[in-house]
């Protein structure tokens, strides 16, 4: 199937997507807004599916194999970064500004789990292809990152 935006909707809007949604923001107290993503955000998460390489029917397949297992995964991983202190790089020589700090936390997205879903299906099917597909949606210190979820995902399908 030719990836577009009418798809991309589809599998947002599916109930079992609407579902881990529903159980993500239940138990990590996070929320979603239900509003539809403005169409940049769409069309951000599209050229992400489409640098992956990964059909929409593989996702929506994925997503009813194994959502248990995608929910944990996220929730891992949301717990891991979430809260973490954002690293900050400066020039040589020159001091962090420690006054940073969040004034307010907004509410994802509701395609935020695209993202997600796709590093789940290349952790599962295509692991020789994550830190390459990181690399070219731009993920700062992708070989660390690839590193990181590839524990994330081996944790979940060890529980």
């Amino acid at each position: 199937m030719v990836m577009n935006m009418e798809s991309l909707l589809n599998l947002i809007n599916s109930t079992n997507y609407q579902m881990m949604i529903a159980k993500l923001e239940k138990s990590l107290d996070i929320s979603v807004n239900r509003n539809s993503p403005p169409i940049a955000v769409l069309n951000y998460d599209m050229k992400k599916i489409r640098i992956s390489d990964v059909e929409i029917e593989e996702i929506e397949l994925l997503i009813d194999e194994e959502k248990e297992k995608i929910i944990s995964f996220v929730s891992a991983k949301l717990s891991k970064y979430i809260n973490a202190k954002m690293e900050q790089e400066c020039p040589k020589g020159e001091d962090l500004d420690e006054d940073d700090e969040v004034i307010e936390r907004v509410p994802f997205y509701g395609s935020f789990l695209v993202i997600y879903l796709l590093e789940y299906y290349l952790l599962k099917n295509k692991p020789s292809d994550v830190e390459s597909y990181l690399k070219k949606i731009r993920i700062p210190q992708a070989k660390k990152y690839a590193k990181e979820i590839k524990k994330i995902f081996d944790d979940v399908q060890q529980a």
